[in-house]
């Protein structure tokens, strides 16, 4: 059991990664043309429908956004930290993904709380399966 934990813990961060990255890019300037234009259209989407589904102000997202940036760069340094072994490099992403999701909370109104909890956990199921 510990085992499928890790590794759903593993999956989630990479998730959440891969949809940080056009927050990421975007404020990097001409780094953005180095995001593979697929992959760009896929993030952009899956943040669309964060966005929709928890009804975000322009003020949330501003606050948001540097909380993404900063877990893609926690994250990129920790995958490419080539000293860790698996489960130190899963552990520390882990940290990363769980401190992210407690900052984005304290964003959050106690609704979209609710609903971002509920999403994180459907995630988790599709990804059980």
């Amino acid at each position: 059991m510990s085992r499928k934990i890790q590794v759903l813990a593993l999956v989630c961060a990479v998730f959440v990664a891969i949809g940080c990255l056009p927050a990421f890019a975007q404020g990097a300037g001409d780094q953005a043309a180095t995001v593979d234009p697929a992959t760009k259209a896929k993030v952009q989407e899956g943040l669309q429908k964060l966005a929709t589904q928890l009804q975000l102000t322009d003020e949330q997202k501003a606050k948001i956004k540097p909380l993404l940036q900063e877990q893609v760069t926690q994250l990129k340094t920790v995958h490419d930290d080539t000293s860790l072994s698996a489960d130190q490099r899963q552990t520390k992403m882990k940290e990363i993904h769980q401190n992210y999701h407690s900052q984005v909370m304290a964003v959050l109104t106690p609704e979209q709380q609710k609903k971002f909890a509920a999403m994180k956990e459907q995630k988790k199921q599709e990804m059980q399966k």
